[in-house]
């Protein structure tokens, strides 16, 4: 069974400022970088534990991947 991923709005918006920094020396790779983050992210939908706990929040619904490529 897969869960509903939600990006916040501010995840979204991180996410595409990165991709245009990247993109002003090299946008091949930062079309990579951006589709590899979001399919790294993906997998939480079918294992949706195997994120960290937000430590902030310390609520095991809200999970994190620390994304190294």
């Amino acid at each position: 069974m897969a869960y509903k991923l939600s990006w916040s709005p501010a995840a979204r918006d991180d996410l595409h400022d990165i991709v245009l920094f990247i993109a002003r020396d090299n946008p091949d790779r930062a079309m990579a970088f951006g589709f590899e983050l979001i399919s790294e992210t993906d997998r939480l939908r079918i294992f949706p534990e195997s994120g960290r706990i937000v430590p902030e929040y310390r609520n095991e619904a809200i999970r994190e991947i620390i994304f190294r490529p």
